[in-house]
């Protein structure tokens, strides 16, 4: 099952949190665009939103794995979560 779009949405808002503390997080919104086609208003930063539609390919399991990880939840680990992101973002 895939993730849903307030799950995509809120790991996106954890990487804007977390992107100075991991330098893969930072690299991950560097690359996303603040704008793009379907977003073209150059004086808006869609960042957010263009970087939640990058994780289009997390499940639901692993968004939720990424979610818990960072909520500090025994068990699930950052690290882990971080090479989760990496793995599925789209470009």
């Amino acid at each position: 099952m895939m993730s849903s779009k307030q799950q995509r949405r809120l790991i996106a808002n954890l990487i804007f949190q977390k992107k100075d503390d991991n330098k893969y997080l930072k690299k991950i919104w560097l690359d996303t665009p603040r704008n793009n086609d379907q977003y073209p208003d150059i004086r808006c930063d869609y960042t957010q939103t263009i970087l939640s539609e990058r994780l289009s390919r997390l499940t639901s399991a692993q968004a939720s794995y990424i979610i818990n990880a960072w909520q500090g939840i025994p068990h699930y680990y950052t690290l882990t979560a971080r090479n989760i992101i990496i793995e599925n973002i789209i470009n």
